[in-house]
């Protein structure tokens, strides 16, 4: 059985596309575990109409604690040998967790996961579709999950065999990146992965999103403390160089809003970051001539970083993976 936790809080707008693309999986053997998080519409009035329906979906009620305390919740009456996780905006293509399932018994995997499109006020804006298949041990899976590379860190496109999570839960304190974190604790238990490169999951970017109402600071704030609890966690594995780099990419994005910002410790902390940064450069860590030179503003021509960072922001490439929404 796979255990599919769904977080809603005020969703009655959402929810009902959300469960009805479930709940028509091809995969029949599951349980939609949805967590109502507080919510203070007619959030409640649709789920309990869908559960009259099909004895599949569960809900449960609890106070307001944000979307880690929710998932928390439901991790904790799982019944699945399998997990995953649907955010109450999105949806899934009827065939996902079949494909999934069947990867992870067809290369005996403890993780499953595909691609995903990426739908901006019902324009699609991004969508996997090389259909390419990547088995993966847990150092190649692990590196790719912190630089950022060929796949999506978030929860939501992932199926999980049950014991991975054991000890493993959501830290409530922090709202970005916290499915970065997870997923790290994940991979880190899993022994092979596999990822297939077809977009499965529909991740409808919504305005009033945890993602977009939170402000910089704590977003840049909590990106760091990701990062840094990564860090700490690979300092003596071959991984670590990964891992300076992701906390070099989240101080650029620190110096980046403080240098912006006119509070009387901004320049003290622009000053402490880039010192920072100059340190993982010196290190070896850091190899790309770009990176470099960014530091090198930072740290020997602070004035000028605000402009240079806003031109090369126009003109590069993102990484959807790792900006959209870990």
């Amino acid at each position: 059985m796979i255990s599919v936790i769904v977080p809603v809080y005020n969703g009655e707008k959402t929810i009902e596309n959300t469960l009805k693309s479930i709940l028509a999986q091809t995969y029949k053997d599951i349980e939609v575990i949805a967590i109502n998080d507080g919510s203070t519409d007619g959030t409640i009035d649709v789920l309990e109409a869908f559960s009259k329906q099909d004895d599949r979906l569960k809900i449960v009620n609890k106070q307001n604690g944000g979307v880690s305390s929710a998932r928390n919740a439901g991790l904790k009456i799982v019944n699945g040998e399998y997990i995953t996780f649907v955010d109450a905006d999105d949806a899934t293509e009827a065939d996902m967790y079949e494909l999934l399932i069947n990867a992870i018994e067809k290369y005996d995997a403890d993780i499953a996961h595909c691609g995903y499109k990426r739908i901006e006020n019902g324009e699609e804006m991004f969508s996997n579709t090389s259909g390419k298949v990547y088995v993966q041990s847990c150092d190649e899976a692990l590196a790719c999950l912190i630089e950022g590379r060929l796949f999506a860190g978030g929860i939501w496109n992932k199926l999980y065999k049950k014991n991975l999570f054991d000890g493993v839960r959501f830290d409530e304190t922090i709202k970005i990146n916290e499915d970065l974190l997870v997923n790290y604790f994940a991979f880190k238990n899993a022994d092979k992965s596999v990822y297939i490169d077809s977009a499965k999951y529909i991740y409808n970017m919504q305005s009033e999103s945890a993602t977009h109402i939170v402000d910089q600071t704590r977003f840049v704030l909590d990106r760091e403390k990701v990062a840094r609890i990564i860090c700490d966690n690979e300092v003596n594995a071959k991984r670590f160089n990964s891992a300076q780099k992701h906390l070099f990419d989240a101080l650029k994005t620190k110096y980046l809003l403080y240098s912006k910002l006119k509070t009387d410790d901004s320049k003290q902390i622009c000053k402490e970051t880039a010192n920072e940064m100059h340190g993982i450069v010196k290190s070896g860590a850091i190899t790309s001539t770009k990176d470099k030179l960014i530091c090198f503003i930072e740290k020997d021509m602070r004035w000028i970083f605000p402009f240079v960072y806003f031109v090369y922001d126009k003109i590069r490439k993102p990484n959807i993976d790792v900006e959209k929404l870990c």
